[in-house]
């Protein structure tokens, strides 16, 4: 069942869960949707934080927000200083430097976002209009199948041109916690001696078959874990608080390109990152599905 005031609720039997919109000033996180929060009905557990670092307020991620082209937005390498470039999922930028990042403010022309409720599901959708020959019409849906958070993308490729894009989503997770110490992660990429830790020896613990954090950073949030995406099929992780015997789980119905860890004192992050390719008049589709629970099934 939907709520039908300024927060967006789908609910299960034993979940409630918060879908917001991003302020138009965002710059960097789709304006299609976001996962505010995830409440359990009978505890008032939750399990989703926010970005604790202090980004420029148009920045700034909270709970499970995806974003697309975190480091090259499609038509920014060719365009030049003072022409706009597209930012899937958000709209168009004005290009100032010669390298894009997500930290900096640009001028900023948002998407106009349609939205459509009903008892069972919230739908996003929007489109860009033909820039230098790229353009999209770009769908997102969310709701409940069971005690799984469904989110479906759709992407159609109106423009003239090959859409070559990354997309991820940025998971902050905290459940039924105040900090992330003894957080542990199982992924179905195998053991963690596969794993290669970039940094943050002391913080997280290769222990057989998991992940996990021995101690919570105490300054800059730190990427610490990278895998290349190998196998076929869509992929799965978990995350676990063992001290409060509560469990996320992440799958999906693609290979990811990569898969990272980012870590801080107030969230567990696992990112999963799509790459894909849309020929014109193409389209592509892709899910997410995310499972809550205080026993994993």
């Amino acid at each position: 069942m939907v709520g039908r005031e300024s927060k967006r609720i789908l609910e299960s039997k034993k979940l409630l869960v918060e879908i917001g919109r991003m302020g138009m000033l965002n710059q960097r996180f789709d304006h299609l949707g976001y996962v505010h929060q995830i409440w359990e009905k009978n505890s008032k557990i939750s399990y989703l934080s926010e970005e604790p670092r202090p980004f420029p307020e148009e920045n700034k991620g909270i709970g499970i927000c995806e974003e697309f082209c975190a480091s090259r937005p499609i038509g920014f390498d060719e365009a030049q200083e003072g022409d706009w470039f597209i930012k899937p999922g958000c709209g168009i930028l004005k290009k100032k430097g010669g390298k894009y990042s997500f930290e900096n403010v640009y001028e900023f022309k948002p998407l106009e976002i349609q939205e459509k409720i009903t008892e069972e599901e919230i739908c996003f959708q929007t489109v860009q209009e033909e820039l230098r020959g790229y353009g999209y019409v770009y769908e997102k849906k969310f709701f409940m199948a069971g005690e799984s958070l469904c989110i479906q993308h759709k992407m159609e490729n109106t423009g003239t041109r090959v859409l070559d894009w990354q997309s991820y989503a940025h998971n902050f997770f905290l459940p039924g916690a105040e900090d992330c110490r003894g957080f542990r992660l199982h992924s179905s990429y195998g053991k963690t001696g596969d794993w290669e830790l970039l940094s943050g020896d002391d913080i997280l613990k290769k222990n057989g078959e998991f992940l996990e954090v021995a101690a919570v950073p105490q300054k800059a949030p730190l990427y610490i874990l990278r895998t290349e995406a190998h196998g076929k099929g869509g992929y799965q992780y978990m995350l676990m608080n063992p001290e409060k015997k509560r469990f996320v789980t992440e799958e999906g119905d693609f290979v990811p390109e990569k898969f990272k860890v980012w870590i801080s004192r107030n969230c567990f992050c696992p990112e999963i990152f799509l790459q894909a390719k849309i020929e014109p008049g193409e389209t592509f589709s892709w899910e997410r599905r995310y499972s809550f629970s205080d026993a994993h099934v």
